[in-house]
């Protein structure tokens, strides 16, 4: 199979690691994997909504709504 060519400015964020031997939970470690999960769990909930909203992270549904707007309306004291 070919390569493809990436665009100049492409930023690899889900595909940095292919190739880099991350097969197993060690080496995805060694490879900073999950640092966004631990940073986020020692977070307020509220900052990881405003660090999403800051994010710019917008859904797929269309209309293109921001997601940290979306998780905000969820009630604070949620089930």
């Amino acid at each position: 199979m070919a390569s493809l060519v990436s665009h100049p400015d492409e930023v690899k964020v889900v595909s940095r690691r292919f190739g880099l031997g991350a097969t197993n939970i060690d080496r995805y470690l060694e490879l900073d994997g999950y640092k966004a999960v631990q940073k986020a769990l020692a977070m307020e909930a509220d900052a990881i909504i405003n660090e999403v909203k800051n994010s710019g992270l917008r859904g797929r549904g269309g209309a293109g709504f921001s997601t940290g707007m979306k998780w905000s309306f969820v009630p604070k004291q949620s089930p």
